[in-house]
């Protein structure tokens, strides 16, 4: 081999040298440079709309003010003409156009540094790499494709009451089913012992009944009741599947002289099925 074939294949390899050393490739973010009298720092653009070879996109950004050195925080929106290198992964970046520079900390100074901004950019080439812009729009698919949930925020009835009391809830609204062997209906979403007979409906407390014309009051101290309300009440306790709210402490008749009692109904925020009700029996 001549020496004039070896100094040629030598220069032909120190610009395949020099070439991979100059290959643009994604220098990191943020991106920080010279900004007139200040310093800018520019973070990841997180993209924004990217159809064909245009992109539009916003970017968070830091400005630091030499002579105070406080820092100025605001988001820049910018397009941008968007080139891929399928083989590097790259994506370069020109003919930017700044939409709107942000600066909550300083509006102000916002027009001064949008425009600072623009004559850069239009002496600017960038390169990030395209695993970074497909992540950021996988994340934004996502959030923006997230299904939707209506959500029951009704705000929940508080009862207050200045004397004991005792609620009687049945979940949603009543159901009632025959007790057997009478004519008597039991509303059974309730673990109380709630029945209808007669056109009344009547609730078993300590050792007596209450009646009322509405599940929602008022109710009183039942005086003649059916005959097979004592029937219910059996069928009831050998369920084994109810409260009677009965009390060793006081009888119905000791307390009848202060009892009152009240039933208001209540839209339940986690029962959509229909409306709670609640009865509330209070004693002095």
């Amino acid at each position: 081999m001549t020496n004039i074939s070896r100094a040629l294949i030598i220069v032909l390899f120190s610009e395949v040298i020099a070439t991979a050393q100059t290959k643009p490739s994604d220098e990191g973010w943020p991106r920080r440079f010279a900004l007139g009298t200040s310093s800018a720092a520019v973070y990841q653009p997180q993209i924004e709309e990217w159809s064909g070879n245009s992109l539009s996109a916003r970017a968070a950004i830091a400005i630091t003010e030499l002579q105070s050195k406080q820092q100025i925080y605001g988001v820049l929106r910018f397009s941008a003409r968007a080139e891929i290198e399928k083989v590097n992964r790259l994506v370069t970046l020109s003919e930017f156009k700044v939409k709107k520079l942000s600066l909550p900390m300083a509006p102000d100074k916002a027009a001064v540094f949008e425009a600072a901004f623009q004559a850069r950019a239009d002496k600017q080439v960038n390169v990030i790499a395209l695993d970074r812009l497909l992540a950021d729009m996988a994340i934004n698919h996502a959030t923006t494709n997230t299904e939707a949930y209506e959500v029951k925020n009704d705000p929940p009835q508080i009862l207050f009451s200045t004397r004991p009391a005792l609620l009687v809830l049945v979940d949603g609204a009543p159901v009632f089913r025959p007790v057997k062997d009478t004519s008597v209906e039991r509303i059974i979403n309730t673990r109380v012992l709630i029945v209808r007979a007669e056109g009344k409906f009547f609730l078993r407390l300590m050792e007596g009944w209450l009646e009322s014309q509405n599940l929602n009051g008022p109710w009183t101290i039942a005086g003649q009741t059916p005959n097979d309300l004592k029937k219910a009440l059996d069928a009831a306790i050998a369920s084994k599947q109810v409260d009677l709210l009965d009390s060793s402490k006081r009888s119905l008749a000791d307390a009848s002289p202060t009892l009152t009692v009240t039933a208001l109904p209540s839209r339940g925020v986690f029962q959509p099925a229909g409306d709670s009700h609640m009865a509330t029996v209070t004693t002095q």
